[in-house]
């Protein structure tokens, strides 16, 4: 979600997402709506409640997901922990957090005043309608394979419906199995997978092939520039990333949306005898690492796409690092010549509600 807040960029950071206790086995479930009102579920969850559980659930989370954060995940926690030490903004962020899309709410499992569970809640809206995102489901490792992730998720599932929620998303790392077959319990379904590429410092240098022709992105490039953006990075899927298409736009609006956004972007194109193969832009961001998108259609020129990703390298400063965002498996060969690699890859899983 950069396009709101880094805080809140980071709080879906993917380290964090799900938990360490669906790496045991799974009992089957006879329906989902009985098993999270029992007795001991009912008396140890809780809502999450900033000023006095904000630094005992970020050290849950950093104990659960040690060697998976990465620097966005980090930074998160710091800013939990910060936050926790101030309440004043704790109190400020918590007035508005269903509206303005905090991550302030959820819920936390409690054992004898120790938080040994937590999940989180991202509200936000597409077309002015409410949804949510599940996000930090963390178990304790001395508690897990108890139900415990189970309960938290359904609780979070009940806090969406109950206000008014059309639907509620999760992402789950990709080798996540079994975390993947608990959500699946929970009738949650695969819409998507997305990958999320870094680059490394070394690069191919490979000289352009004959008849390739790369340039800077031409405002007669904008119109089908923007479908293969549409196709790519579907709404739903993408709301949290820090794209912004009126940046990318050609024009005089594009200039004032850059303008206002105070953002810079440079893009490049690629044509093949005069056919727009691929247009790639580069986005320099607040956080620690660079963005690109990469537009191009499914049945793309590969060549052409890895000279343009290579010039596009080229171009941009090196002293900080690029992150491409793009859909799991497609263009694996060119991205890895173009010198990037897959630091992960997420399932994207909706439950209608």
């Amino acid at each position: 979600m950069d396009n709101n807040s880094d805080f809140q960029s980071c709080v879906v950071s993917p380290p964090v997402l799900t938990s360490a206790e669906n790496r045991g086995t799974i009992r089957p479930m006879a329906a989902i709506t009985t098993p999270f009102n029992s007795p001991s579920a009912s008396s140890h969850v809780r809502p999450f409640e900033p000023r006095g559980d904000m630094g005992a659930v970020a050290d849950l989370i950093e104990r659960c997901f040690l060697n998976t954060l990465d620097d966005d995940g980090k930074r998160y926690l710091r800013q939990m922990r910060e936050m926790a030490r101030n309440p004043g903004i704790i109190r400020w962020v918590s007035m508005g957090a269903e509206l303005s899309g905090s991550p302030i709410i959820g819920y936390v499992w409690e054992d004898d005043g120790q938080i040994i569970g937590n999940v989180s809640l991202v509200p936000y809206r597409l077309n002015g309608r409410p949804h949510y995102l599940i996000a930090n489901v963390a178990v304790h490792p001395d508690h897990r394979r108890q139900g415990i992730a189970r309960s938290l998720t359904w609780q979070a599932v009940e806090h969406a419906r109950a206000k008014g929620a059309l639907d509620i998303w999760l992402h789950v790392r990709e080798e996540n199995d079994t975390a993947f077959l608990l959500y699946q319990e929970l009738e949650f379904f695969e819409r998507a997978r997305r990958t999320t590429w870094r680059n490394h410092r070394e690069f191919s240098r490979l000289e352009t092939p004959p008849g390739i022709k790369l340039g800077a992105r031409l405002a007669s490039h904008w119109p089908i520039q923007k479908t293969w953006l549409d196709q790519t990075y579907p709404p739903e899927l993408c709301w949290h990333l820090s794209l912004n298409q009126g940046m990318l736009r050609s024009g005089f609006w594009g200039a004032i949306n850059r303008l206002f956004s105070a953002q810079f972007i440079q893009q490049w194109a690629a044509q093949r005898n005069d056919r727009l193969q691929a247009v790639v832009s580069w986005q320099a961001t607040s956080t620690r690492a660079n963005a690109l998108w990469l537009a191009a259609p499914p049945d793309n020129d590969e060549e052409a796409v890895l000279a343009l990703l290579i010039h596009a390298r080229r171009k941009v400063p090196t002293r900080r690092p690029l992150v491409l965002d793009y859909p799991a498996h497609q263009h694996k060969n060119v991205l890895q010549s173009a010198g990037f690699y897959e630091h992960q890859t997420l399932i994207w899983m909706r439950l209608e509600l």
